[in-house]
Parts: C-alpha cells; structure tokens; sequence
C-alpha cells in the first residue's frame, strides 16, 4: 500500500475535511486545488500479473506539462496540519484542450509504461539468474529496480526462451509474476515483485456507500504448471486443505520461462508463495481510501460485524470536489485440469511428446498446436474495452460536458482489423433541458489507421430525436434505454486505438450513461438483449497440428488443418460443415511422394494431388500442372479434364501419329509421307504427289502428280500440272483425259510429237518448223 500516516484515513473519512491536490511536473511548474478540476486514479489487474496504473488530469486553462507528473493527494482538518500520500511519477501519453471547459486533459501511466515495447531477443546473454534477468531488462528501460532478492530469484534461465516469439517486455513481466507466483507493479516508481499479504486494514459502514458480498475464492490448494499439451502438467497441492476445503487450484498454462526449463526447480517455492490465499468476492463504492496497491489484501467489515479477507485488483478513485472510490472483485476463471494425466515430476519432454514402440520400431514425434478462433457474425461475445462496470452521472448543479475516458482497450489493436463491432451502452435522462449544450449521451472511441486517417465509433441518444413534439411544448424530456449501434472498421492497418470514452453533453436534472460495451458482432449481447432474441450465429474451430512418422521403411511429414464450422439457428445447431486440409511428403527407398488432400465434410469427395518421383520419372495424379512465364501467362498446363494446353510453342524437329486438328499452319515445307513410302509435300514450288508404289492412287508405275502455283509458269506457256512416270522419266508432262483419250502425251523436245492414246489406239501429231 501506498506509505501514509494513521491520520491521513482519519481526516479522509472525517466530516468538514479538507483535500488538496498537487500535481507537479519534473520541470517545476506546480497546479493545486484551485486549479486542479479532477485526478482519476484506477487499475486493473488479477493474480500473478503485471499492473499498470493510469492517471486522469483535468487542469484548468490551456496548460501544459513536461512529460512527467508527479501527483499527490493531501487532506487537513481545520487547524491541522496537511496530511499527505503520493500516488507517484507518471508519464504523460496525451494531452488534449477542451473548448466547451476552457480546460486540459491529460492522459498518464507509471512506469509499467515503458514495458509496452518490443522485446529485443538478442539484448541480453544467457544463462542468467531471473533476478540479473529482470535487472537487465529495468536497465534497459530505465525502470528503477533495487529488490536483489524475491521469490525464485536465484534461479538459472540456461537459454533466450523468448526466440522467434512476438512480445513485449509487459508479456515478459507476466511471466515472470507466474514463475515468482508474486504481483508485479511500480511503487514508489520502481518495479517491484510483491508477495500476497494482509496489510491489516479494515474497511466498514463508516467509510461506504454501498457494499455487495459476493461468495469466496479459495483457498488456494493446488497450482498447476500446464504446457500446451493439456496431459502435459505438473502440480504441488495441500492434501489436507483439499479434503477440508475442496480442490482450488490455479493454472499456469504456456508461460516461456517454465515451458522451456525443469519447472520443479520452480514450482515448490511458486505454490508455497500462493498456498492458502483465499478473499471475497465484492463491488463496492466509498467515500475514499485511496492508500491500495494492485494486490494489496485488507478486510471488508459488513453491518453485522462479520470481517472477510479481499484483495484490490479493480480500483476507480475519482477525485473533484470529493473523493469516490469504485473497486470491485471479479471470481476469477476456472479451468479444469486432468490429475489422472498430471504428475507431480517433470517429464523432461518440453513441447515435443515421443512416444517409442520398440516392437514395430516406430518413433513417432508430435508437434501440436490448437488454436480455437469463434468469429460471430450476429452475435459479440466479451468487452474488448475493459469491462462493462463503469457509470458516469451528471446533476442538475452540473453545467459543463462530462466525460470519463479511463476504459482501457483490453485487447491486441490489430484483432480489431476489418471486423464487425457492436457498440452499447445504458442511457437515463430525467427531465432534460432542450438547447444546451450539444443535447447527445452516449460512448465513442477512436481508431487512428496507418494511412493516417481516423474515424470516430460512436453510440449517441439525442436530446429531441425523440417525442419531438412533445419537447417543443415542454422543453424538457425524460429517456431511460439501452442503445447501441454496428459498425464495420476497415480493413487496413491499425496505428492506434484511443480509450473508450462515455460521455453527457446536455444538462438535466440527472443524466446516467453506463455499462458501455464495445463487442465483435452485428448485435448486442448482454443485459436486456440477451432475453429480446435468440440469436443466430456461425462458430469456426480451426485445429492445426504437424506430425512426423518414421519407421524403418519410409519418413513422412504431415501437416493438418482442420476447420469446422457451426451454424446455429434460433438457438438451435442446424448445420456442422467440416473441412480438413493436409500436406504430406514420404521418403521410401524406391520413391518420393508429396500429396495435398481437401475434403469438405465428413461425407464430402476427397480430393487429392499426388505428386510421385520414381526411377520411371515424375507422374503427377488429381491434379494439374502449369508453367507461367515472365509476364504471368500460362504457357503450359492442363485443363480441368486433364487435357494438355500450350501456348506459343516453339519445336525443332519431331514426329505425331494420330491425328492433328488445326485452323492454320504456317510454314515454308510441309511433308507427309505414308507407310508404303508415298510422299505428299507442299513448298513454295507448288502441291506435289509422289506415288511410289505399283496402283497408287497417285499414279500409275510409281508416277509424279505436280500442281505448280508458281506465275512463271503460267507466263511461260508452261502447264500447272504435269506428271512423270518416274524420276527418270524424260516426259516433259502428261495429262489424263476423258472421252475415249486416255492421255495426251508430249515428247521429247527431239521427238517433236504429240501422242493422242485412245481406246482404239496410239496416234501422234508431228511439228515441224514453219
């Protein structure tokens, strides 16, 4: 808790104090209560993490502060002195001035929030001890760090656990709070590790204005280590505690640090540490303490006298005029584990799971990794700001936009990329006054993108959208709803996501804005939606796992991705769909063999590519193969039917048989020749018919049919077509003929005859000179 005096809570819960607040930056300049408008105070956190905690500063006048304040709260009775606390250094991350207030508002953490920084795997050297660790990382990021001894501290990290992993050093400090089994946070501005215990004060009627007691937590008996694989755990327990009391146990689930060592060398001193811890689960709201550290234990005293043990994880402390100070206690989340599986002696196995059978020499080794992704798509589920426990009020006295702007996103920025959202929050206006101020209540955030655009998500009710008539008569209005609205945030990069803001800009008697919700979906859950409608939804499971089989005969690898939707309609599960996807590569002694499978459904068709490289060659089976070249063009595939496709292809020398289907050739010699040796050839002489055998078609004794297409020819008086009987023929040309004439036929150029052969006989016609 933080240091104080026994009058500081006395005169804080004394009637007629006095409060003074001093904020001061590192550069001198001073703001007190007269200046001072507000100071919020609040943090969240749960067992075995690291806390961050934030301050609110509203300051009046356009003002500005070096990056780091200092705040402190002070209180006297009239002729006391002033008794005071220090809520400690803080670092500014935002500043904004507000026209309506004529004031500034400033955004601040402590030192936790220098953790929110990439960790660099290659800053420090291994093998180290977890305190020189936590040493080097303070010194690293300029966090004040004097604690030399805490639990587990003289423990050897041997290796960089953190290789390959996306982190920041915050996530670190997460684990290391679970390897201590302690609470992590900045107090008096340095990192401290901080054991679970009682600091002896008691909180009764006198300092509350409401108190909700809820039931108990624990004890705690039993503390599990889990690795990924959920029958990989080891634990400690009290046997006694848990057959007075019943099995309590926490889960440590894939924390680096503990995965990657011997994690009994960890786990005795980490469940001695929590062993026997037990607090109540309450909400309430107080006139103010103000002294609670994250994970500080004190007691809860109800009205009838009747005193429980709780712990501060969740704290609001608003100070303005007064003090109010919210804090409330969630039950924390169980998970089941299975003992029969768990043992209490580490298995020396780490993430890979071996599994020996010497009779069928097999050795099979199991990488898994299961992730479970649920995207609704008419349906949220969860705050991913904070949680929904917030109220802000204005009063009649009140004339000034109120705003409360310390919800926390509590998720990766990046989850948020091109989803459905679904904002809402509770409304309550009691007798509103039309024409002041902006005349809206409601919620906003803002998204800032990397292509430095910002658009603002917002949730309004607006002071005359409704009963308009009846305001134009009367001035004033009465609302009491919960609204909300869906909005779609682009798909593109996200650079920055602002707090989420409730906000009163109109006056009224009394204005009430709570419970705001930001969710993924198109409709609200919760509240008085969930009994409204029964709601549709699609639910995605994906399971991804590798594994690797060797066996005498031959090694595989295989990957599996199986995903499997669930559709509900009306409450009811009206369709389960399934797909399963795999890759597998086999190495036999006389083949290689990759196959890709999909199938969809558990009666879908499997379909498969198989692809085989023997000493026959490469066979490629349910499936195709393409070749694109330089531009992006398929140049060689083969179709859906398994035909072979080519585009623009260049060949020297081959042969078909078959058939050949085309719609133009091109080329300078074409040439066909049959099995007896005729020839048919095309080229830039003409069409020409070689019959050389005895009957062909193409002539008689083996003879030559010419088509000449040349002009020259033509011109010279000489026939286009001509035929030999051979080769060796010295015809000049013959050309067949009907009617009796079976042929006319010229000589030699030394015969000087024309010979007519007719059915009746053989007669010439000779030319002479002149």
């Amino acid at each position: 808790m933080l240091e104080h005096n026994e009058l500081f809570r006395e005169y804080l819960n004394t009637y007629g104090r006095q409060l003074n607040v001093v904020v001061e930056d590192h550069a001198g300049k001073t703001y007190s209560n007269n200046e001072v408008v507000s100071v919020t105070k609040t943090f969240k956190t749960d067992l075995c993490k690291s806390t961050m905690q934030q301050l609110n500063i509203e300051i009046e006048g356009d003002v500005s502060l070096d990056e780091t304040v200092n705040v402190k709260l002070g209180v006297s009775l009239q002729g006391t002195d002033i008794e005071q606390i220090n809520f400690g250094d803080f670092i500014i991350t935002d500043r904004e001035f507000v026209v309506d207030t004529e004031s500034t508002k400033f955004t601040a953490y402590d030192n936790m929030y220098k953790a929110h920084v990439d960790y660099d795997p290659n800053a420090f050297a291994f093998p180290c001890t977890v305190y020189e660790f936590v040493r080097n990382i303070c010194d690293l990021l300029e966090i004040p760090f004097e604690q030399e001894e805490f639990n587990n501290s003289d423990k050897v990290i041997e290796s960089n656990v953190f290789l390959n992993s996306a982190l920041t050093y915050r996530d670190v400090f997460d684990m290391l709070a679970q390897v201590t089994g302690l609470n992590v946070l900045i107090s008096k501005n340095k990192l401290v590790f901080r054991e679970y215990k009682n600091t002896g004060i008691t909180i009764d009627e006198v300092v509350l204005k409401t108190l909700t007691l809820k039931e108990q937590y624990g004890p705690i008996n039993s503390l599990v280590f889990s690795r990924s694989a959920e029958s990989d755990n080891i634990y400690r327990n009290d046997e006694s505690s848990v057959v007075e009391n019943g099995l309590c146990d926490i889960k440590f689930s894939d924390n680096l640090i503990l995965d990657a060592l011997n994690r009994n060398d960890y786990i005795d001193n980490t469940f001695n540490a929590l062993n026997g811890l037990k607090y109540k689960i309450y909400d309430l709201e107080g006139f103010g303490c103000c002294v609670f550290e994250p994970g500080d234990l004190f007691n809860l005293k109800d009205l009838k006298g009747d005193v429980y043990q709780t712990i501060a994880f969740n704290s609001t402390i608003t100070i303005n005029s007064g003090i109010t100070e919210k804090m409330y206690l969630d039950l924390p989340t169980v998970s089941q584990t299975d003992y029969a599986s768990a043992t209490k002696d580490e298995r020396k196995d780490l993430n890979t799971r071996l599994q020996v059978n010497k009779e069928l020499g097999e050795i099979k080794s199991y990488v898994e990794e299961t992730t479970q992704s649920i995207y609704k798509f008419e349906t949220g589920s969860g705050n991913i700001f904070d949680n929904c426990r917030y109220t802000l009020e204005k009063n009649a006295n009140e004339l000034q936009r109120k705003v409360y702007s310390n919800i926390l996103l509590g998720i990766n920025k990046a989850e948020l990329k091109g989803k459905d959202i679904c904002i809402s929050c509770y409304i309550k206006v009691e007798n509103a006054i039309v024409g002041q101020l902006s005349n809206r209540i409601g919620v906003e955030f803002d998204v800032g993108y990397a292509d430095e655009t910002k658009k603002t998500y917002s949730v309004y009710w607006y002071l005359g959208q409704f009963d308009l008539q009846y305001l134009l008569q009367t001035s004033t209005a009465d609302h009491e709803e919960r609204i909300w609205a869906h909005f779609k945030l682009d798909d593109k990069e996200i650079s920055s996501v602002s707090n989420l803001k409730m906000i009163i800009d109109l006056n009224a008697e009394r204005a009430v804005v709570a419970n705001p919700k930001v969710e993924f979906g198109t409709r609200p859950t919760g509240f008085d939606f969930d009994l409204g409608y029964v709601r549709d939804n699609i639910t995605t499971i994906e399971e991804n796992y590798t594994q690797i089989n060797q066996t005498v005969n031959d090694l595989s690898l295989k990957a599996v991705s199986q995903e499997k939707e669930i559709t509900t309609i009306k409450g009811n599960v009206s369709e389960v769909t399934t797909r399963i996807q795999s890759a597998e590569i086999k190495l036999q002694p006389t083949n290689i063999l990759l196959a890709v499978n999909e199938q969809i459904g558990a009666n879908g068709q499997l379909y498969t590519t198989k692809f085989v490289l023997d000493k026959s060659g490469v066979h490629i089976s349910g499936g195709g193969l393409d070749i694109v070249n330089n531009s992006g063009t398929k140049v060689f595939y083969a179709d859906a039917n398994g035909n072979l496709i080519i585009n623009n292809l260049k060949a020297v020398n081959g042969s078909f048989s078959g058939s050949i289907t085309a719609s133009v050739i091109t080329g300078s010699t074409f040439s066909i020749t049959s099995s007896d040796g005729c020839t048919l050839s095309i080229d830039s002489n003409g069409l020409v018919l070689n019959a050389k055998a005895t009957s062909n078609i193409f002539g008689y004794q083996g003879g030559i049919l010419t088509i000449g297409t040349k002009k020259s020819i033509l011109d010279s008086m000489f026939s286009p077509i001509t035929y030999q009987e051979g080769n060796s023929s010295g015809k000049l040309w013959t050309i067949p003929l009907a009617n009796n004439v079976s042929k006319i036929e010229f000589g030699t150029v030394m015969d000087h005859r024309i010979y007519f052969t007719t059915l009746f006989g053989r007669f010439y016609v000779e030319c002479q000179s002149g």
